[in-house]
């Protein structure tokens, strides 16, 4: 779950453009156009501009899995209605796919944006939810082989979660965690995660270096059973 801090793709239809958009690039089904997949242009587009790149996908229903790679930047997609140009896909989970690769429209994240593990959203302290990943073997994707990659972020003010017993390959950046950052127009809420490893074996169990508001402990793992609402160790708040 990558952080996107630069918008370089940008999904819209004909009535949100003003004035008539000259297109770069018209995907169409029935021929048309000069391309009849939305990849097509995509991969033909300019690497690294700093132009919008158009590209209009007229009416039709495309059976496509996009992957807009970190180098095409600014690609506009425009269609003519959100019931009139779609994109589809049937893969999932059950099937086997991995999460990241069933999103129809996926992005490769930038050299500025990174990859969290997990996301526990808790914003009661008294609520009993949390994750666990325990018995897990946690690997990098080849093509995220070079992003920065988190166990995790405090997506609410008391968010848990514990990585136990589990294989972690080479792929986390040292810190183990990262802070999770405030919408500009939001206030800032003091935020107490309880994040914890215990147990862990692979090249990137050296805990030497993690964030001071996480713990690392081969005592047991303690408060998170059902007869206890909040963890037995004091949750510590991000400085």
């Amino acid at each position: 779950m990558a952080l996107f801090v630069a918008a370089t793709i940008v999904v819209c239809v004909q009535s949100q453009l003003i004035t008539e958009t000259p297109y770069n690039a018209v995907v169409s089904k029935d021929e048309i156009g000069n391309f009849n997949t939305i990849a097509g242009p995509i991969l033909a587009a300019p690497d690294h501009s700093v132009k919008p790149f158009f590209i209009k996908i007229k009416k039709g229903t495309y059976q496509e899995y996009i992957r807009v790679d970190k180098k095409k930047t600014n690609i506009v997609l425009i269609g003519d209605g959100m019931d009139i140009t779609i994109i589809t896909g049937n893969r999932s989970f059950i099937d086997e796919n991995k999460t990241y690769d069933t999103a129809t429209v996926a992005r490769v994240p930038l050299d500025t944006q990174y990859n969290t593990i997990t996301a526990q959203h808790k914003e009661d302290e008294d609520s009993t939810s949390g994750i666990v990943l325990q018995n897990c073997t946690i690997k990098v994707a080849q093509d995220l082989s070079s992003v920065a990659t988190y166990f995790g972020r405090p997506w609410g003010k008391f968010s848990r979660t514990v990585i136990m017993e589990s294989y972690i390959d080479k792929l986390v950046d040292p810190r183990g965690w990262i802070e999770w950052i405030e919408s500009a127009n939001k206030s800032i809420a003091p935020r107490r995660p309880y994040y914890l490893e215990f147990k862990n074996r692979g090249p990137d169990v050296v805990t030497k270096g993690r964030v001071t508001w996480a713990s690392v402990t081969t005592r047991g793992v303690h408060g998170l059973n059902k007869n206890r609402s909040k963890p037995k160790n004091q949750t510590k708040p991000i400085k």
